[in-house]
């Protein structure tokens, strides 16, 4: 009972960034379900410390953790491929990019096994995360076409689908791909106007892209009309100062310019 209360502790530590609390709950809770004999859940306990330490950037004490939590894992399991998707954002951050595309390649393997939960569609995110920091930028698109597939079969995701297709979108603007980046960014909108509502601020990130790639194809009365529907966001939700604010006025602005007003 304790072992399940100090569990739940950690978690709120974890949601409140104190991550020196969290380990040091899972430093009392461990010995306990070691003695219970409860290994998956120790191995569960070792993954979360080793999210903890990444956050903490004490990288070497957060491999040690994921390693063992690899370890104990079943193989082929989502548990296992979010273990090597860590260990390879571990790798990544220590600049380590040999390793840190190994570990890829294996949680790639592992999570493909199982993708159709919406689990796994969460690691597979982060994995494409840590590809794109290692400027594997095609690879990172495949990853999250995987990621969308799986969220695509979980009718209440829509959502996070939605996030995903931004991201793609946002990934085919990086590789000057317009058109495929327009198609993304289209239904990555509809789909968030049909959750969020048209004014919500989860729409910020994706008008802006969009009307970049409006832009970029040369339909500047639709990249202005998603300009200033992201502008009408920014200012009536009251969203802070940020790099999308500011990018998003540079660009009207630059549009603006370019069309002599």
């Amino acid at each position: 009972q304790v072992a399940e209360l100090r569990k739940l502790l950690s978690v709120i530590y974890y949601e409140l960034d104190e991550f020196d609390k969290v380990l040091s709950e899972h430093e009392i809770i461990r010995p306990i379900l070691k003695k219970l004999g409860k290994l998956t859940e120790v191995a569960s306990l070792d993954l979360a410390a080793g999210e903890a330490l990444l956050c903490l950037e004490r990288y070497k004490e957060a491999i040690h953790k994921l390693n063992d939590a690899a370890k104990h894992a079943l193989s082929g399991s989502c548990f296992h491929g979010q273990a090597l998707v860590l260990l390879s954002k571990a790798y990544a951050s220590l600049k380590e990019d040999k390793r840190a595309s190994d570990y890829c390649k294996k949680a790639l393997d592992v999570l493909k096994q199982n993708a159709k939960s919406s689990v796994t569609g969460a690691s597979l995110v982060e994995l494409a995360s840590v590809l794109q920091s290692l400027q594997k930028i095609e690879q990172s698109v495949s990853v999250l076409e995987i990621a969308l597939q799986a969220y695509q079969q979980q009718p209440m995701e829509q959502a996070a689908a939605a996030y995903i297709e931004c991201q793609i979108g946002r990934l085919y603007l990086l590789m000057e791909n317009f058109n495929e980046a327009s198609v993304y960014l289209e239904r990555s909108c509809a789909k968030m106007e049909e959750v969020h509502g048209s004014e919500s601020p989860e729409l910020l990130d994706v008008y802006n892209n969009l009307g970049i790639a409006y832009m970029q194809l040369k339909k500047p009365d639709e990249a202005i009309a998603k300009f200033e529907a992201a502008r009408s966001i920014a200012i009536l939700s009251d969203v802070p100062d940020s790099e999308v604010t500011v990018t998003l006025y540079n660009n009207l602005a630059c549009l603006y310019d370019t069309l002599g007003r």
